[in-house]
């Protein structure tokens, strides 16, 4: 997992999701960092904020303490 620091000073873990499947208008995500671990989003824009929210989730860290990077 990368840390990296953002303009205010606080550190955020960088989380890179993919893309597994895209059908019926929904695309379904994987997570490099946690193994298992998948959400679904509604569009390319949601993408960031679903994957935040899951890892939130996942990790009962806040959501501002995510940067995602999506893999193609």
């Amino acid at each position: 997992m990368t840390k990296t620091a953002s303009p205010s000073g606080s550190t955020k873990l960088v989380i890179t999701v993919f893309i597994t499947q895209a059908a019926d208008g929904q695309l379904t995500l994987a997570f490099d960092n946690y193994p298992g671990l998948s959400a679904t989003a509604g569009s390319f824009i949601d993408i960031p904020e679903v994957a935040r929210r899951a890892a939130a989730g996942h990790t009962s860290r806040p959501q501002g303490n995510f940067t995602v990077h999506i893999r193609f």
